[in-house]
């Protein structure tokens, strides 16, 4: 087989910073959020009222009724007719089953995400699902409140109109109604650990990188922990810790808030503020990004391709030397040869198969 190195004109963009393998000039707040938990307070039937955090967010839910559709509705499905008599009793709507045109009305479930910071008539989009086997174009979604797990009587949103649908969404099964919050759900981000005793020990919160990353983790920790003006004279341990690629701890330092420069001094506000202002270098990723229909590559980071051969056709291959070589210097030695786009991304599409490039590679159309 004879071995060829091979050229391209296709376009190859190649975005790299240098040797660098951070990128500066960022603050901490451009990288990572702080990780809130919501926590709703929830009415008993002796008049109290109990809070029930909830750490993977807050799911709302509810049943509704879609009106006017196209003869596309529930019809004769037996099932569905029992919900839907079931929900209009319940609502207390006085209709007679009997005169429904079936074929124009669909139960539905009605679902959403209650929004972090979300407050008393904050907008909500809902996705509507079908619970039978009906099409929901051209319909309207009735009155519908939405409540969080465990609630019986307490309403945290409220939809009702139109249902949209995705442009792909040939079935229009499933759509998105807007809602509005009729009821204001606590976000906490500061998190407390108490002792055996139940003895406040310790408050934090916590940041998740928009990217996890082991090292920008560690970016982000030292830098604050260098940042922090209390560090090494009234307060000698670190505040932030890593505690996986994706979340950074950073302890409350009340007693310290006053000794923050400036206009940083004041409360929680202000010391969440002076944080997430700390200045701080992301880590690259080692990426290599694919675009079939613009016949483009772009790389980023220190991507590289190990050692190996890689064919197009019958009689030529890419050889790659002993030790590899940089994903950068690969693409170089593409580039004097008139190959058509579709057969350079052949190639590394090939590399990424055998797992000859190290580091992540994305695909677009």
């Amino acid at each position: 087989m004879k071995i060829k190195t091979i050229i391209s004109s296709l376009f190859i963009a190649i975005l790299f910073a240098g040797s660098a393998l951070a990128q500066a000039n960022l603050r901490v707040e451009d990288i990572s959020d702080i990780a809130t938990e919501l926590e709703m307070e929830i009415s008993q039937s002796d008049g109290t009222t109990i809070r029930v955090p909830a750490p993977g967010g807050l799911f709302l839910n509810g049943q509704g009724l879609v009106v006017g559709l196209p003869g596309t509705g529930d019809g004769e499905d037996p099932a569905a007719r029992r919900l839907i008599g079931n929900f209009l009793r319940n609502r207390g709507y006085d209709i007679n089953p009997a005169t429904l045109d079936w074929k124009s009305v669909a139960i539905v479930t009605v679902t959403a995400t209650y929004p972090a910071f979300a407050r008393l008539g904050d907008p909500i989009t809902v996705t509507v699902n079908v619970m039978g086997e009906a099409r929901l174009q051209g319909g309207t979604l009735l009155e519908t409140p939405l409540q969080g797990p465990g609630s019986v009587d307490d309403y945290l949103a409220v939809v009702q109109g139109p249902i949209s649908f995705s442009p792909t969404d040939q079935i229009n099964s499933t759509g998105t109604a807007r809602g509005v919050i009729i009821k204001d759900v606590r976000t906490k981000f500061f998190r407390e650990e108490k002792d055996e005793d139940h003895v406040l020990v310790r408050e934090y919160f916590r940041l998740r990188l928009h990217r996890p990353n082991a090292q920008t983790a560690a970016n982000v920790a030292t830098a604050i922990n260098q940042n922090y003006p209390m560090r090494g004279r009234t307060r000698p341990d670190n505040i932030a810790k890593v505690v996986s690629p994706a979340l950074i701890e950073v302890d409350i330092d009340r007693a310290y808030w006053g000794h923050l420069p400036g206009a940083m001094r004041g409360g929680e506000t202000e010391y969440l503020s002076f944080i997430l202002g700390t200045p701080v270098d992301e880590a690259v990723r080692a990426l290599v990004s694919i675009n079939s229909g613009a016949g483009t590559i772009a790389a980023t980071g220190p991507v590289r391709v190990t050692e190996g051969s890689v064919a197009i056709g019958p009689t030529i291959s890419v050889q790659i030397p002993a030790g590899g070589m940089a994903f950068s210097d690969f693409l170089a030695q593409l580039r004097a040869l008139a190959l058509p786009a579709n057969e350079i991304i052949s190639v590394v599409r090939q590399l990424h198969q055998a797992g000859m490039i190290v580091g992540e590679v994305e695909f677009a159309n």
